[in-house]
């Protein structure tokens, strides 16, 4: 935290811009809002900053929903439009607004329930093996380029691949699929334009994809496939979904899956190694990467926040809130809430509270790829800190991008030093 106050209105604007420079900076924008009160109204949106409230929240399903385009957020900003930017922006929110994240009730249930097939316990199992050998693979050509490297080429190539095989992406699309969902990612619970227009480029070309895989598996029928392509040809089939809730749901399953991970590895190797001596005691004692990874899940908030609308007149945080009032649970300032945690913005990877962190939400809307994250993250770093125990960051300027809700650390350029056998 700086000992300089913010205007947080004017950061809030820009963070939610996506402004890098307040991207680098969110952490000191949310903490500023959260030690002003238990909420902070920013315009038609009400910020929900302090851990027992945000977790109460996100429980109650009876007062907040998710569809987030009938709040005032989206609402005022659409009012603003023009007629092109309109159709722009509807594009765009109606694919989101197929994701089981924005459903309630029975609906909410039945995409869910749909959605989980791709993430089962005994899929998940599966996983591990070939995660270590992908693992193993990326880190052997780390390794083989040797001196300075830049680790986020690793962080979003291993998840890339895992899901990749979840959701039946061949080699040659995976590189496309992961441009477009960065495109589209910058946009989660943004309104302004220059995100939309490139979300709207990047469902286009998911779009397109998708129909391409529905069509090819039409014509083999018997052909061996994932479960995620069966489901989602069975659903074009019989009716129970359209082009845009097969878009949103394999997308959704894409980002559960994809880049809530990327951040989670990618910055969490930044901010161990800026903490060497964290990094030394994982390097020493790599049994402990597990329990590591709750404290880097508390400490980077890979996703800062998640939006909700109020059903009804209620109070929240002991706020007013009126019915259709736009609803932001601040995950990135609960997280480091020091009414919770000792020394919140201090990374301490034997922290014994830390899975009481909140990155993955709670209650009906629990992340669906929570347990692909934690296996992922742990093989990663796991294997980082027994094969490049003496990596060292290189000191530059970290340079963030994405957006407010999804912010994606661009480099992390290591010096590998003494590799270890």
């Amino acid at each position: 935290m700086t000992g300089t106050r913010l205007d947080i209105t004017e950061e809030l604007d820009a963070l939610l811009g996506g402004d890098p420079e307040r991207l680098a900076r969110s952490f000191d924008i949310y903490a500023e809002m959260r030690e002003q009160g238990r909420t902070y109204e920013h315009g038609p949106t009400v910020f929900v900053t302090r851990y027992e409230d945000v977790v109460a929240a996100t429980k109650d399903a009876d007062t907040l929903g998710n569809r987030l385009t009938t709040g005032t957020r989206f609402v005022e900003a659409r009012a603003r439009l023009s007629d092109e930017e309109l159709e722009i922006h509807d594009e765009v929110q109606h694919v989101f607004d197929a994701f089981a994240s924005r459903h309630d009730g029975p609906s909410h249930i039945a995409i869910r329930r749909a959605a989980h097939r791709a993430f089962t316990a005994r899929r998940i199992a599966a996983l591990e093996t070939a995660t270590e050998a992908y693992t193993t693979e990326l880190l052997d050509a780390v390794e083989q380029e040797g001196g300075v490297v830049d680790l986020m080429e690793f962080a979003y190539r291993l998840p890339l691949r895992v899901i990749g095989d979840l959701l039946g992406v061949r080699e040659e699309d995976r590189e496309a699929v992961h441009e477009w969902s960065v495109l589209i990612g910058g946009a989660i619970g943004a309104t302004d334009m220059p995100s939309l227009r490139r979300a709207r480029d990047g469902i286009r070309g998911l779009r397109g994809f998708i129909d391409g895989l529905l069509q090819e598996h039409r014509a083999a029928p018997d052909a061996p496939s994932t479960d995620l392509v069966g489901l989602l040809l069975e659903a074009d089939e019989t009716g129970r979904m359209g082009e845009w809730e097969l878009t949103g749901m394999y997308l959704q399953l894409l980002f559960a899956g994809h880049e809530t991970t990327t951040n989670l590895i990618g910055i969490g190797m930044a901010e161990l190694l800026s903490a060497p001596q964290q990094w030394r005691a994982l390097v020493a004692q790599p049994e402990a990467v597990p329990a590591a990874i709750e404290e880097l899940l508390r400490f980077v908030s890979p996703t800062q926040f998640m939006g909700r609308v109020a059903l009804r007149d209620c109070e929240i945080a002991g706020t007013p809130i009126r019915q259709g009032q736009s609803v932001m649970l601040a995950f990135a300032a609960a997280n480091r809430d020091p009414r919770r945690w000792a020394d919140p913005d201090v990374l301490r990877i034997d922290r014994e509270d830390a899975r009481d962190h909140i990155s993955f939400g709670r209650g009906p809307h629990f992340c669906l790829g929570s347990s692909l994250a934690r296996l992922e993250a742990r093989i990663a770093i796991t294997q980082l800190a027994r094969r490049f125990g003496d990596l060292e960051p290189v000191d530059e300027p970290r340079r963030w991008s994405g957006g407010a809700m999804l912010r994606h650390l661009d480099h992390l350029r290591v010096d590998l030093g003494r590799s270890r056998a």
